[in-house]
């Protein structure tokens, strides 16, 4: 089985310390950053670069835990399944402190044939899964949390807002960082309480990552 890794990103502030989560693995794997582009052309250059049996898709304010790449290799080696074509574990938003969706996980052949389009909004997630169904296919889900969603600049969100407008067939595109707490944490501080706060949150929860972290951490 092999993994490697697409990284989206446009541009916001929290890219590097996302690049530095990813290279402290501490399972390395190849992976590719993409920039500039649309979510669709995003999304079939991953398919184009990543010449793994899975790819997992990074967005560019994600802030992974050290293992999460390791857990995730575990997890595929014992559940894959030739009718599964993409699986997902959860994000710890760190504005909202809440569990959110989500870390994708595809599975590269199944991806080329089920394709990828966007809705009236830009988004993809919802017709990939419809679509998914059609040709008689599923998904994975697990409620282990493997990242923290990072709190950007405002400025980074009014420039995503943009982004999202142009994409979506109306013009327009309604965000929810104007109505979200804001905490009062740089980047840097972010990156150096994702860690903790992902260990936190899994052991609260008594998830399956949190059993990984156990042995591999030998605790």
């Amino acid at each position: 089985m092999s993994i490697e890794a697409a990284i989206f990103t446009n541009g916001r502030s929290s890219f590097p310390r996302m690049l530095e989560s990813v290279n402290r693995q501490t399972s390395p794997f190849v992976h590719h950053t993409i920039s500039g582009m649309d979510i669709v052309d995003a999304m079939n250059s991953a398919l184009d670069k990543c010449s793994s049996e899975y790819f997992v898709k990074i967005d560019d304010d994600f802030m992974l835990h050290p293992l999460a790449f390791a857990f995730i290799e575990e997890c595929i080696e014992k559940h894959a399944r030739e009718d599964v074509a993409f699986y997902w574990w959860h994000l710890w938003d760190f504005a909202e402190r809440k569990s959110i969706q989500s870390l994708k996980v595809y599975n590269t052949k199944l991806a080329k044939k089920v394709g990828f389009r966007s809705d009236e909004r830009g988004r993809i997630d919802l017709c990939f899964i419809h679509d998914t169904k059609e040709k008689g296919l599923k998904s994975l889900s697990y409620t282990d949390v493997l990242a923290v969603h990072a709190q950007c600049p405002v400025e980074d969100e009014r420039e995503y807002q943009k982004m999202w407008a142009k994409l979506s067939s109306s013009g327009f595109y309604v965000s929810d960082y104007a109505s979200k707490k804001r905490r009062k944490s740089t980047l840097d501080e972010q990156f150096d309480e994702s860690p903790q706060l992902i260990e936190v949150v899994n052991r609260r929860c008594r998830t399956e990552f949190s059993k990984f972290m156990n042995e591999v951490l030998d605790v």
